[in-house]
């Protein structure tokens, strides 16, 4: 066994690959735990803690005294089987159970984690989580970009610290093929008190500063269902000069083939609407992004394991690795249809 190394010895891509994304979670642990912990119960959905905590009067089953403090650590165990591609061997992973159940130091405490190019599909998913649960190991399942994608949507700490590392993550799994290429995705973004004027406005604004992979489709998430989704027009930054608004920055969208999307009055107008309505009493007074879509339509893309979202998350739509593939088979999609389609689905 080597530890993760800055030179790796290996010949191999997949485990050049695992040498690579093992060294970007060293460095989130090292710089931020917290932010590691939250990486592990974004993946796993289960509250996830890293490093020892520290408590006070602690009583102790059976004991006659309370010690003054217990400062403890967690034990878990996390397996890694990479591939380079999107399916994993049910036969391998059944053989690591085995080996795992024999060598596990804590019982209960370990878990397998498959990494892969697209998400695995349900099907795959229940079948190797069955049979890991039923050799003592909780199995679950992300993907290269998953992991930059729920990093990047952590925190403030995390883009300030380490957003080089993170580019510099994302531009070597581009390299060597592990993103899927398709320009039918979906981000979806976590709405609160902003919600009502999102929907009546078709705006949503977000912070300038947050590093995000702007995509064709937007959903707007609230109580664990994107409610509302919308096909975006433009992406800009902004800022209100009384009346007027200002256009700092105009984002180019891949999927538009360099057409620039010129904001129109009306559109301007409901930049102007939303800030008005909006509860947060600076917004327009600094700059912000604006993603302007044609009209938010109604959804119903419900979000079933037991934790929200701490953060942006990004969804493949059509393709092998797609959400909804149908909906994409023929003709392009309507908006309608693409709601209507996310509305039979669910998510982890």
């Amino acid at each position: 066994m080597r530890n993760v190394s800055y030179f790796p010895p290996y010949s191999q891509e997949e485990n050049v690959v695992t040498n690579a994304v093992l060294l970007l979670l060293s460095h989130v642990n090292r710089m931020a735990p917290t932010i590691f912990s939250d990486l592990l119960t974004s993946i796993t959905d289960e509250a996830f803690a890293v490093g020892p905590t520290f408590q006070n009067q602690v009583k102790i089953r059976g004991g006659k005294g309370i010690p003054d403090a217990l400062i403890q650590q967690s034990p878990f165990e996390i397996y890694v089987e990479t591939k380079l591609g999107d399916h994993l061997s049910v036969s391998q992973i059944a053989s690591h159970f085995e080996t795992i159940k024999q060598n596990e130091t804590v019982k209960g405490s370990s878990i397998l984690l498959g990494l892969t190019r697209t998400q695995i599909g349900q099907t795959e998913l229940d079948e190797l989580q069955s049979l890991g649960g039923a050799n003592g190991v909780r199995f679950f399942s992300t993907t290269f970009t998953e992991l930059a994608d729920i990093l990047e949507s952590s925190s403030d700490e995390f883009r300030l610290e380490l957003n080089t590392l993170l580019e510099e993550y994302r531009a070597f799994i581009q390299e060597r093929g592990l993103v899927p290429e398709t320009e039918n995705k979906l981000l979806i973004n976590p709405c609160g008190t902003s919600y009502e004027q999102n929907r009546l406005h078709n705006i949503y604004h977000d912070q300038p500063t947050r590093s995000k992979v702007f995509c064709k489709y937007l959903g707007v998430y609230k109580d664990k269902c994107v409610s509302l989704i919308g096909e975006v027009l433009a992406v800009v930054n902004a800022r209100i000069d009384g009346n007027e608004v200002s256009i700092l920055e105009n984002h180019p969208l891949s999927w538009r083939q360099g057409y620039l999307h010129q904001p129109t009055e009306h559109e301007l107008n409901r930049i102007l609407g939303i800030v008005r309505g909006s509860s947060y009493y600076n917004l327009g007074e600094e700059e912000a992004r604006y993603y302007i879509v044609d009209e938010f339509v109604e959804s119903s893309f419900r979000k079933v394991s037991k934790h929200g979202i701490q953060g942006h998350r990004y969804f493949t739509l059509d393709g092998e690795a797609g959400i909804i593939p149908d909906c994409f088979a023929e003709t392009e999609p309507t908006i309608e249809e693409v709601a209507r389609a996310l509305s039979s689905k669910t998510w982890q």
